[in-house]
């Protein structure tokens, strides 16, 4: 859509090449020093309870909409993380582009709720 500011996906391990940098993660590195939007961060039970094994990603996305993203307004998000810098903005978390993880789903989100692309950091398609 024309006037939005570009949103992408990245990881904190590839935080060199990421100008903008918002973190969605739980927690981030102790040498972290960009933003932080705890709001999208999953719950850490939901985050336990995957990384035990106990619950699937099924599961996982599952809850992290009943838990996370119904409680939000995509568009009061976007106009917030879009603020924050007014320019291409990353949201960051740890997982590497190929693994299972929240910012894809909040990717998604963004694009069934306000129709905006999201790629990940150095890929085209989006995520």
């Amino acid at each position: 859509a024309s006037g939005r500011v570009l949103m992408r996906t990245s990881y904190f391990s590839n935080i060199k090449n990421v100008t903008k940098p918002i973190s969605i993660a739980a927690s981030a590195p102790r040498w972290y020093v960009g933003a932080q939007y705890m709001r999208l961060a999953p719950k850490y039970d939901t985050l336990k309870d995957y990384k035990s094994g106990k619950i699937d990603k099924d599961q996982y996305t599952k809850e992290y909409h009943e838990k996370v993203l119904n409680l939000l307004d995509a568009d009061v998000i976007y106009a917030y993380l879009t603020s924050i810098y007014n320019e291409e903005i990353t949201l960051l978390c740890w997982e590497k582009p190929d693994q299972f993880c929240h910012r894809n789903l909040v990717a998604k989100w963004f694009k069934d709720q306000l129709d905006i692309d999201i790629t990940e950091l150095g890929q085209d398609e989006v995520v």
